[in-house]
Order: C-alpha cells, then sequence, then structure tokens
C-alpha cells in the first residue's frame, strides 16, 4: 500500500513538473527570438517569428505527452487518440463548443447586433482584411490553435494519469496562467502596481 502511495506520489510530482515544463518550454520558444530581435510583439516581424515557434510547439509539445504517458497505455491507444485526435465523436467536440463560445460571447455579439455592425463581418472586403492580417491570424488562428493544443490536448492526458478528468479540467487552466505571467513585466514598467499587474496576468 505504501509503494503504492509513493507511486502515486511520485507519478503525480512528474506530472505536474512536466506540465510546467512544458509551460515554460512554450513561453521560452516564443521569447527566443529577443536574445537577437528587440522588435515589440506586435512589429510584423516579431509575430512571424513567434509563428515559426508555434509550429515547432506543434512537434515538441506531444514529445512531453510521449515520455510522460504510461507506455503500455501508449501503446494500446496511440498517441493521437490520447490527445484527443481522432474521428470519433469529432462532431460533438466541434460542435458543443462552438455553441458555449456563442454563449459566452453572447454580450458582445448583441451590442454588435444594436449598432449595427454585426453583419460587417460577413462582408468580403472586411473577412479579407482580416485573414490577411498578421495580427487577425495571431489572435484568432495561431495563438488559439497553438495554445490549446499545448494546453489542453498535451497537458489534459499527463495529467489525467493521476488524477480524475474533472479535476485535471480545472487544474489544467493553472498552467495557462502561469504561462502567461510573462506579462507582469509588461504591466509593471507600464506604471500598474504589483497586485493590479498580477490580477491582469493571471
Amino acid at each position: 500500500m505504501t509503494m503504492n502511495k509513493d507511486n502515486m506520489f511520485i507519478q503525480c510530482v512528474s506530472g505536474i513538473g512536466a506540465c510546467f515544463i512544458l509551460a515554460v518550454t512554450y513561453v521560452s520558444s516564443l521569447y527566443v527570438w529577443t536574445v537577437r530581435y528587440r522588435e515589440p510583439r506586435d512589429h510584423p516581424a516579431t509575430i512571424r517569428r513567434r509563428f515559426i515557434s508555434a509550429f515547432c510547439m506543434l512537434f515538441v509539445s506531444p514529445l512531453f505527452v510521449w515520455i510522460s504517458i504510461n507506455q503500455d497505455v501508449l501503446n494500446k491507444v496511440g498517441l493521437l487518440q490520447i490527445m484527443g485526435l481522432r474521428l470519433s465523436g469529432s462532431f460533438s467536440a466541434l460542435i458543443f463548443p462552438a455553441i458555449l463560445t456563442v454563449i459566452l460571447f453572447a454580450g458582445p455579439l448583441a451590442v454588435l447586433v444594436y449598432d449595427g455592425m454585426f453583419f460587417l463581418i460577413f462582408n468580403k472586403r472586411y473577412l479579407t482584411l482580416c485573414l490577411r492580417s498578421l495580427h487577425w491570424q495571431r489572435n484568432y488562428a495561431v495563438a488559439p490553435l497553438s495554445e490549446e493544443f499545448t494546453f489542453r490536448a498535451c497537458m489534459m492526458p499527463i495529467l489525467s494519469q493521476f488524477m480524475s478528468t474533472k479535476i485535471a479540467i480545472l487544474v489544467c487552466p493553472w498552467f495557462f496562467g502561469v504561462a502567461h505571467l510573462h506579462h507582469l513585466m509588461d504591466k509593471i514598467s507600464n506604471g500598474c502596481n504589483m497586485a493590479e499587474a498580477v490580477t491582469v496576468s493571471w
């Protein structure tokens, strides 16, 4: 019994450590360019370089899963299926989050309708400008997809080995929050006090 508890404790510490290192690796991949280049984060060159980092993390993040997951489970199920990348259940996996997102942003959407701006999003010229914008690509495509892949698809299987799925769902966002604490320095340098900077960054 003691051995099982010891193994579970070691597995728990190893899993949390792996998720923490993965979060730090993700953020570090974005800032590795600042060693040589000094452009601000919204500069087109910075955005393009960070796109490269996000692309590289698509291959680095699964390595953490491959190393952390029990090899018997890995051989039986397969890495992609463990990360949730499978055809079965894909319809509900696409539809339900879309519905929840609409509910979450019901307020802003109602404001757009009231202001007469809602149907602008269906304007061909507006859509073309958005799709060509590096800032739009970063904010609405590259960042969300790469973050969800790393902080959800790759971390959830690691955490689910030693905790229930419900607990893992609650714990996983904490690593996402830790990964965004690097914004603290930006907030403080812009005049925010420590309490406000921590609240906004977390």
